[in-house]
């Protein structure tokens, strides 16, 4: 009726709703062709307990574009529980995962605002961004962690930027379980 297109639909979502978008890419992920979670908390609860994702989502064999936020002084979000839900991720993005021997993700490139987030790429703020960035072994961006500099658990409208820029690049051919770059 309203002529969507069902192979570009994402979802995104903020402290809760970033635990909501979680759950509803790994419970349906033939849905979403990318999921954006901000500044979401792991183990409150929620439809599927205490875990980043659903059951047998890491098994899935479903990919899934990830752009995440947190600010350097939410005392919502922990790396423990942003590493698990950015190794899963990366794992069905096919992404080489390497950690940095402190318990980190080492990120394949990082984008601040003195190369990416520019004021003259509409970035007023950019110089508040810091995204790591991982790719797949052809070099195609599957995910990002943007931390926010003194951002305690908020958000700025920039990130909506950022967000869309990654996001509006993938679609999910008939459903199915592989992601294609448009």
């Amino acid at each position: 009726e309203y002529e969507l297109d069902r192979e570009r639909v994402y979802l995104s979502g903020f402290s809760n709703g970033a635990a909501f978008t979680r759950e509803a890419g790994s419970f349906m992920p033939e849905m979403f062709a990318a999921l954006s979670p901000w500044n979401g908390p792991v183990r409150v609860g929620g439809i599927i307990g205490m875990e980043a994702f659903s059951e047998g989502f890491a098994e899935s064999g479903y990919e899934m574009p990830y752009w995440m936020y947190l600010g350097d002084n939410d005392p919502v979000t922990n790396a423990l529980d942003l590493k698990l839900e950015l190794g899963t991720i990366l794992s069905l993005d096919g992404c080489e995962i390497h950690e940095d021997g402190q318990g980190g993700l080492v990120p394949d490139e990082i984008w601040t605002g003195e190369g990416h987030y520019t004021e003259t790429a509409g970035y007023a703020e950019g110089d508040r961004f810091r995204t790591s960035l991982y790719k797949r072994k052809d070099g195609t961006v599957m995910a990002g962690m943007t931390v926010m500099k003194d951002m305690p658990h908020g958000a700025i409208m920039e990130q909506s930027r950022a967000a869309w820029e990654f996001m509006k690049h993938f679609r999910r051919p008939g459903n199915g379980k592989k992601i294609e770059i448009i």
